[in-house]
């Protein structure tokens, strides 16, 4: 087990999130090209292989497989996220929002300073020090479980 820093551990759910949609992509890819070889017309003088029947039954397979991946990610991704939003909730109000907003809501810094400029009237380079700030406390509070 390698230690990872507090940036790599927070950014496990928008990981385990991208992951799911990449793999969600795949699902309909593979739906797609199954669909695709079933609907294939044949014409009554052509004898039809099995040819087609293996290729649509590893198809099959394989949907079966991703759509497995998929509900694995799905239980990694609400248990990985479930466990740092209360962690990211014990933290205070403004250092919780502005982990919040980076790490599950997944916003870039321009946004969060919008949001945290329209409601408290802060400098973009007071809400790095604030993210700079949270993720230190968040790494002394829990950073024995990761690190």
């Amino acid at each position: 087990l390698h230690s990872m820093t507090t940036k790599d551990y927070l950014g496990q759910v928008q990981k385990l999130n991208k992951m799911l949609q990449d793999r969600q992509s795949d699902l309909e890819e593979l739906e797609g090209i199954a669909e695709s070889v079933s609907s294939m017309k044949y014409s009554k003088d052509l004898v039809i292989s099995s040819g087609r029947q293996d290729r649509l039954e590893n198809i099959v397979i394989r949907i079966l497989e991703v759509e497995d991946d998929v509900s694995r990610l799905i239980d990694a991704y609400i248990t990985k996220k479930n466990a740092i939003v209360t962690q990211i909730e014990a933290m205070d109000m403004d250092e919780y929002e502005v982990l919040r907003l980076r790490f599950i809501d997944c916003k870039p810094f321009k946004e969060i300073h919008e949001k945290l400029d329209d409601r408290y009237g802060c400098s973009e380079r007071h809400v790095y020090r604030l993210y700079n700030k949270a993720l230190n406390n968040f790494e002394r509070k829990y950073g024995s479980r990761y690190l």
